[in-house]
């Protein structure tokens, strides 16, 4: 249930009261005690500051990205070329990699179908 004014109520708008009290916080060896507008006004400081610090990599990030996609633009016919090459280079790996895959599976294959023959030791006593 919602507490709503009454109709007969002679204040028609609502009313916000600030609390006037203020946090008072020590240290642990009796040190002087601190209000807690002080610490929070400097704890809200050092967080715009970090804030910064924390954005400005990607920024940085951003602005090379944005720089080499526009470079890249200007010269297609560069870019084409050299992703043409770094496609048949990674093709190479692939196909020398799925060789020796074909190869140890055929190993494997051998192993696995050959007979086995060994020798029972008995215990004599």
């Amino acid at each position: 249930m919602v507490d709503e004014p009454e109709a007969g109520n002679e204040k028609n708008g609502a009313e916000i009261k600030e609390s006037s009290t203020t946090f008072i916080t020590g240290t642990a060896k009796g040190g002087t005690p601190e209000t807690g507008s002080q610490s929070t006004t400097e704890n809200a400081e050092e967080t715009k500051d970090y804030t910064q610090y924390v954005m400005r990599p990607f920024v940085a990030l951003w602005r090379l990205v944005r720089w080499l996609f526009l470079r890249a633009d200007k010269h297609n016919g560069g870019i084409t070329a050299l992703a043409t090459i770094a496609i048949m280079t990674l093709t190479g790996f692939y196909v020398s990699y799925s060789k020796k895959q074909w190869v140890t599976m055929q190993r494997q294959l051998e192993l696995a179908n050959r007979p086995s023959v060994g020798i029972d030791t008995l215990d004599v006593r």
